[in-house]
C-alpha cells in the first residue's frame, strides 16, 4: 500500500509539476504578447507625434508664405492700380496738348480740364475723388469733341432718339396689354380693341421714321456712356 501510494502521489504530484509549468508558460507568453503589444503602441504613438508636429510646423510654414504672398499681392495691386491711373492723367494731359484751336473746345475750357488733371495729381492720396475728376474730365472733353466734329449736339440727338425709343416702346407694350386683357371678352368687343390697338400702333410708323433719320448723325460718333 505505501508503494501504491507513493505511485499515485508521484503522478498526481507530477501532473500538477505540468500544470503549472504550462500555466507559467502561457502566462509568460501572454505578458511578451502584451508586452510587444504596449512596445508598438507606444512607437505608433511617438510616430504619430512626431508626424504631427511635423504637420503643424509645415502649416505655420505655409501660413508664414500664404502671408508674405498676400501683402506682395496687395502691393503689387496698389502700383498697378497707381500706374493705371498715371497712364490715364497721361493720356488725359497728351489730349489736352494735342487738341488745337480748330476744334471749338475754347482755351478757356482747356484750362479748365487742365486744373482738373493737375487738382487729380496732387490729390492721389484721395483715390475716388481723384478718379471722378478725371473720368467727368474726359467725359466732357470727349462730348465737345464729338460736336465739333459732327458739327451739331450729338449728345441732344442721343437723347431724342433715347425718348422716341421710349415712346414707341411705352405704346406698344400698351397696346399689346389692352389685346391680352381684351381676349377673354366677346369676339365682338376684342375685334374692337384689337383693331384700335392696330391703328395705334400703324400710327407709331412715324417715330420709327424720326429714330431712322437721327441714326446717320448717331453712326458718326462712338457712344458716350
Amino acid at each position: 500500500m505505501t508503494g501504491s501510494w507513493k505511485t499515485q502521489l508521484g503522478g498526481l504530484l507530477h501532473e500538477v509539476s505540468d500544470g503549472i509549468h504550462t500555466a507559467v508558460a502561457f502566462v509568460n507568453e501572454q505578458r511578451s504578447m502584451n508586452n510587444e503589444a504596449l512596445r508598438n503602441q507606444v512607437l505608433g504613438t511617438e510616430t504619430l507625434s512626431r508626424k504631427n508636429r511635423e504637420l503643424k510646423r509645415n502649416n505655420t510654414k505655409l501660413l508664414q508664405e500664404v502671408s508674405e504672398l498676400q501683402r506682395v499681392i496687395a502691393t503689387r495691386d496698389e502700383r498697378i492700380i497707381k500706374l493705371e491711373r498715371e497712364n490715364r492723367n497721361i493720356q488725359l494731359s497728351c489730349i489736352l496738348t494735342d487738341n488745337d484751336s480748330s476744334t471749338t473746345i475754347g482755351e478757356g475750357k482747356k484750362d479748365d480740364y487742365h486744373r482738373s488733371v493737375v487738382a487729380a495729381n496732387t490729390h492721389w492720396h484721395d483715390q475716388e475723388r481723384a478718379e471722378r475728376v478725371m473720368v467727368s474730365s474726359a467725359k466732357r472733353l470727349a462730348v465737345e469733341t464729338i460736336n465739333a466734329i459732327a458739327g451739331k449736339d450729338s449728345v441732344g440727338s442721343i437723347a431724342e432718339v433715347a425718348e422716341l425709343t421710349a415712346e414707341l416702346y411705352n405704346r406698344t407694350t400698351v397696346s399689346l396689354e389692352a389685346i391680352c386683357n381684351a381676349h377673354p371678352a366677346a369676339r365682338r368687343d376684342f375685334l374692337q380693341v384689337a383693331e384700335a390697338c392696330l391703328a395705334d400702333l400703324q400710327n407709331l410708323q412715324e417715330v420709327r421714321h424720326e429714330i431712322v433719320e437721327r441714326l446717320p448723325e448717331l453712326l458718326r460718333v462712338p457712344y458716350i456712356d
